[in-house]
């Protein structure tokens, strides 16, 4: 999904097609309060927006990637907490909203 611009309909067409699909998102590194200054212009994605693609079209059709451990990047063990984390208080938030 090139930064969010691609629909639900095109990636699930894609993932028929045997295509292999990259998500890139993490919400708190992207956006108006990202780390990083050049990542401060990029739209933000939401934990919401990246579980409900995976749950569209297939978790079995995404290959994790990550920036994560690069310089001014929080390491890996830390960035995928942090999408863990953000995951988790999706779910609560659903769970509690169920009614």
């Amino acid at each position: 999904m090139a930064r969010g611009k691609t629909s639900g309909q095109s990636t699930f067409r894609g993932a028929q097609a045997s295509l292999w699909i990259e998500l890139c998102a993490m919400d708190p590194l992207m956006g108006p309060e990202a780390h990083s200054e050049w990542m401060r212009y990029w739209r933000r994605v939401k934990v919401e927006e990246t579980a409900a693609a995976r749950q569209e079209v297939g978790a079995q059709t995404f290959i994790p990637a990550t920036d994560l451990g690069q310089t001014g990047n929080p390491s890996l063990a830390d960035g995928r907490q942090l999408f863990v984390t953000d995951l988790i208080r999706e779910r609560d938030v659903c769970y509690d909203n169920r009614n």
